[in-house]
């Protein structure tokens, strides 16, 4: 597919543009956007946020296929961007991302959004990384919204609208006055809750936060009537909040409390019934809380034995009788209870681990894939092979090859 047309949105609006995928990768940027990656990347690093800007980025990405293809958002570094979904072949798999801008002057961003996060920078050094980064008016950001919809109404399928939700136009205005710094909201309550409830689980302040995530679910339940889309939409945001509350919490699996590949996000499409939602959601709260409060529970040992694998992939000799024991569990429990709460047996999740860090790793054209194999802990390279096309559909080799004929492509 072409991008021809993101790049004359940039060429004249000055605004940066990039294509994204399903899993936050990359695949289009224009030259307004590479101009701007060091300053994304410098205060990533200032601020130490980079994959939760990522997961940011998805979850935004699926809202704004929820706001009538267009969607404007904070991410965690503060700056602005608005998000419109390509549909291609009836499927959301790209969104086209306009940004980065800024809604305040440069010393404003600065004092409120980083000088609060970072204990030590070069302000001097931090002004002139921002100069690439244009400040626009709330209007023109929404002008600039408009605009990208319809670059993604050329790009994508003719039938782009039945898509949509082409009575969110209301919604989008309301979010819009919703973002800090914004007049107009008349209804603080759930914002000033949600505060709250960051606050309390900061915290551990577990009965306060319980009552603080009853209240939030309550009111958007009661305002927002029959209207299952914006229940939906309200009940998307909130858990878009506390995954990225989560994130900030170490060593926390992302997976479990929200699905392999954010897959929570593709299941609120198919709520089609009130009671269905409050399921839905009672289920999400309850992973969410057990993880939050019962450091002793099933679910911490699962995370534990995760993370064992993450840290120790690379390894040929990991064994169940080890993960075990840095979970503090016998061998037999932790199998049971690792394919209760996650649906796969550990073998499988850490082959699926391995691959993970494989893909990552034959983005390097100087490593072939019989080193990569030993690199992610595959004593037989025909093993590999075998778990690689199992869990990505082609062979290593090909994936590389492909690989390597879009970074020629590209270049």
């Amino acid at each position: 597919m072409k991008f021809d047309t993101l790049e004359d949105f940039s060429t004249i609006t000055g605004v940066g543009v990039s294509v994204m995928d399903n899993m936050g990768e990359l695949r289009y940027v224009t030259s307004a956007y590479e101009r701007c990656e060091k300053t994304l990347s410098y205060v990533s690093k200032l601020l130490d946020n980079k994959e939760l800007c990522r997961i940011s980025a998805i979850y935004n990405s699926y809202q704004s296929k929820r706001f009538g293809g267009r969607f404007i958002f904070y991410c965690p570094r503060g700056f602005v961007f608005f998000a419109s979904p390509l549909i291609r072949g009836g499927k959301h798999d790209l969104s086209i991302i306009g940004g980065p801008v800024l809604m305040s002057e440069y010393d404003d961003y600065i004092e409120v959004d980083i000088a609060k996060q970072a204990e030590v920078f070069d302000k001097s050094e931090l002004l002139e990384t921002l100069s690439c980064v244009p400040v626009k008016s709330v209007r023109t950001v929404t002008a600039l919204s408009e605009q990208l919809f319809v670059n993604a109404l050329h790009l994508s399928d003719d039938d782009y609208l039945t898509a949509m939700d082409t009575g969110s136009s209301d919604q989008l205005r309301e979010y819009m006055q919703s973002i800090d710094g914004v007049p107009g909201r008349e209804d603080n309550y759930q914002a000033e809750q949600e505060q709250k409830l960051i606050k309390a689980l900061a915290q551990r302040d577990e009965d306060p936060a319980r009552a603080l995530l009853n209240s939030i679910i309550g009111h958007i339940l009661f305002h927002s009537g029959k209207n299952l889309e914006l229940v939906r939409s309200k009940m998307l945001e909130f858990t878009v909040l506390l995954s990225q509350t989560a994130m900030k919490k170490p060593g926390v699996d992302m997976d479990y409390i929200f699905g392999r590949d954010n897959a929570v996000l593709s299941e609120i499409d198919n709520l089609e019934s009130m009671d269905r939602i409050v399921a839905w959601l009672n289920g999400l709260m309850s992973r969410f809380s057990e993880y939050i409060f019962n450091k002793n529970s099933q679910p911490d040992i699962v995370y534990k034995t995760i993370s064992f694998m993450r840290q120790n992939y690379w390894r040929d000799d990991i064994n169940l009788e080890e993960m075990a024991r840095s979970a503090q569990v016998t061998a037999p429990y932790l199998s049971r209870i690792f394919k209760l709460k996650t649906g796969h047996t550990i073998s499988n999740y850490l082959n699926m681990v391995r691959v993970a860090e494989s893909k990552r790793l034959m983005e390097d054209q100087s490593l072939n894939t019989l080193m990569i194999s030993g690199m992610v802990g595959f004593k037989d390279p025909s093993y590999f092979t075998k778990v690689f096309k199992k869990c990505e559909g082609i062979s290593p080799l090909s994936y590389k090859r492909h690989i390597a004929e879009k970074a020629a492509g590209d270049g």
